[in-house]
């Protein structure tokens, strides 16, 4: 068979070939719009099935199906589209027409194609393994089951584990070995779809709301994890519902907002809450490094990880304790008292929590464990001096520095408060993360 999916929309183009490939012995072609739809139609002829959106540019949906009718009376249409009902009145000629709205399921889906098709027999033969684009991993970022690459026809070797992330850099290392697609296992194929059908439609969702709602959402999330690991561990629920927030946390960055202006916008003074702090940590790092030229996707996965799970160890409480003695004074590390002694020991309790991750990446319990030491060695726990400190420590600390000030003195410029901390960062490998991150706020 020969299928079109015509949406401007890249993400949903993913989920209907995914949906489509994994069940049906077709070639399928994609469009962004019904112009470029409209190019292939004359490129390749006839097509067995057309799935199209309404609401896309240059040509939508009913332009695109009027000019199709023109060449091809009889090709089986399918509308997909939000308001799909709402635009039916457009359309004339309805032989060979069926729609469904989004957001659709996979069943909704083949009920209608098989409505459109009749009798014809479509399914492929069920296997073993399916094939997954590696372009669908990549969208999705973490991986929730086993993935394989094949060997032979009946040899498949594990190469993916659940709980990892796949990065960029991921991608292009089975790129190169010209493997462009894994495999899973058959049994676990239909909860994979309804996975990312919901990755997919929610993402969708999220492109709606503002970044501050995002962050609101996202902190909620991070208290209950914070709570959850240490009473009962990384148990594979919790996993997911981390692996979620870290999405969406690497999905916010995506949007690029502007850090200097959201600082501003939180105006949180005493009130700020953990979770804001780290997503904020996130957005803060993440600037960072793109201004100093690290824009390997396992470098800011690495940051992103350990914004949202550096404070593990502390309730909000004492987390809020924390912001003002860390702003006003220097922790004495002799101090005996229970309460300055938590706060010393988080780091390391913190870092050991998130090594209990087995699939967590490497370095992001390095960057907890020193995320409250200082260049010239008064920080803790372990009093390191700025040539001991990781480069991207380097960058937690300064990030987090500016935002424990913001906190605490939310009248303060960030860019003033760190243009007078410039004698303190000049030493080492500060140096040049400050002067990046002055550029950052500027």
């Amino acid at each position: 068979m020969k299928i079109l999916v015509a949406d401007n929309l890249f993400e949903i183009r993913l989920l209907l070939s995914l949906m489509l490939q994994t069940s049906i012995d077709a070639k399928i072609d994609e469009a962004e719009d019904g112009e470029q739809a409209l190019q292939l139609i004359n490129q390749n002829g006839p097509y067995d099935l057309v799935i199209s959106d309404y609401d896309m540019p240059n040509k939508n949906g009913f332009e695109f199906y009027n000019e199709l009718r023109h060449f091809y009376p009889s090709t089986p249409f399918l509308l997909v589209s939000s308001d799909a009902e709402s635009y039916l009145k457009e359309f004339k000629n309805f032989q060979n027409f069926s729609y469904i709205q989004k957001p659709f399921d996979r069943k909704s889906l083949f009920d209608s194609i098989h409505k459109l098709l009749g009798t014809k027999n479509i399914e492929k033969q069920t296997t073993p393994y399916v094939s997954i684009p590696l372009q669908t991993i990549y969208y999705l970022k973490s991986i929730n089951y086993p993935l394989y690459v094949k060997i032979s026809d009946d040899k498949f070797l594990k190469v993916l584990h659940p709980g990892t992330l796949f990065s960029a850099e991921e991608k292009n290392r089975f790129l190169q070995k010209n493997i462009d697609q894994l495999y899973i296992e058959q049994d676990h194929l239909i909860d994979f779809m309804h996975y990312f059908r919901k990755h997919v439609f929610s993402k969708i969702s999220w492109d709606e709301i503002d970044t501050k709602e995002i962050t609101s959402l996202l902190s909620q999330d991070l208290t209950l994890i914070n709570k959850s690991t240490k009473k009962f561990g990384w148990d594979s629920s919790l996993v997911m519902v981390a692996l979620e927030n870290i999405e969406k946390a690497l999905f916010l960055l995506e949007k690029n907002p502007n850090f200097a202006s959201l600082i501003k916008s939180f105006n949180p003074t005493k009130n700020m809450q953990l979770g804001s702090h780290s997503i904020l940590l996130c957005i803060g790092t993440t600037a960072l490094l793109k201004k100093l030229g690290w824009t390997n996707d396992f470098e800011i996965q690495k940051l992103t990880f350990a914004s949202l799970l550096h404070d593990m160890d502390l309730d909000e409480e004492t987390f809020v304790n924390t912001i003002t003695l860390l702003a006003n004074t220097e922790i004495d590390i002799s101090s005996t008292e229970p309460e300055i002694q938590k706060i010393i020991n988080h780091p390391l309790n913190s870092a050991k929590i998130v090594a209990d991750w087995p699939l967590c990446p490497p370095d992001v319990d390095t960057i907890i464990r020193q995320h409250h030491e200082n260049p010239y060695s008064k920080g803790f726990p372990k009093k390191l001096n700025a040539n001991d400190i990781f480069p991207l420590s380097a960058v937690f600390i300064i990030v987090e520095d500016l935002i424990y000030n913001c906190s605490e003195n939310f009248n303060t410029n960030p860019l003033t408060y760190l243009t007078s901390k410039k004698d303190y960062y000049s030493i080492g490998k500060f140096k040049k993360i400050y002067e990046a991150f002055i550029q950052t706020l500027s």
